[in-house]
């Protein structure tokens, strides 16, 4: 049986087409995941940049706004702790309400291991556990003392609210070691 002239065009052509436009359409992918491959370098490139800045992309005002925030909640939390002692409450909503000011103050004294303010507290702890084997005295100083707060008071206070008791005495130690910690990190700024 002899095959009508047109298929044969037909297979010519298609042959010639899966030729050059197959090894084109490789060559065009080929193009297209260099570029990609060039702007995930680009990109890469920029995040490293980023990561390794000491401070965060924040505005200035913002920043200068933080620190006096911590302060307003220890003159805060002083005022209502002398209050207790007048009146013979139990000062352990003072400690809840300050804990947090613990991760704030870590993430201040080392911008540059906290990330940022999306990292879990779990993290924050492995930050000051890896700063207690530092050669630097006041890093070793400021990790103790915030490990410290941070396994008697935060931990209890926010896990176990319910039975978290404490006495004027261990609220003032507590209210005094985050002053410490505030002037740390004060001293490290400058």
């Amino acid at each position: 049986m002899e095959v009508p002239d047109y298929l044969n065009v037909f297979r010519a052509l298609r042959a010639w087409y899966d030729g050059v436009f197959r090894t084109d359409r490789m060559a065009a992918w080929i193009a297209f995941g260099e570029i990609l491959g060039f702007y995930r370098q680009v990109d890469d490139t920029a995040r490293e940049h980023e990561w390794s800045l000491k401070l965060s992309q924040t505005p200035e005002a913002e920043e200068e706004q933080a620190p006096s925030r911590v302060e307003e909640a220890l003159e805060d939390a002083q005022a209502r702790l002398a209050e207790c002692e007048k009146h013979s409450k139990d000062p352990a909503h003072i400690v809840v309400s300050l804990s947090p000011v613990i991760e704030t103050l870590v993430r201040r004294m080392w911008p540059e291991e906290s990330g940022g303010s999306g990292k879990r507290a779990d993290a924050i702890s492995g930050i000051l556990h890896v700063r207690l084997r530092s050669d630097d005295l006041s890093d070793r100083t400021f990790a103790s003392l915030a490990l410290t707060l941070y396994k008697c008071f935060r931990n209890p206070s926010l896990h176990d609210f319910e039975r978290f008791r404490c006495s004027i005495e261990e609220a003032n130690c507590f209210l005094w070691g985050v002053k410490t910690l505030l002037l740390y990190t004060k001293r490290q700024r400058q």
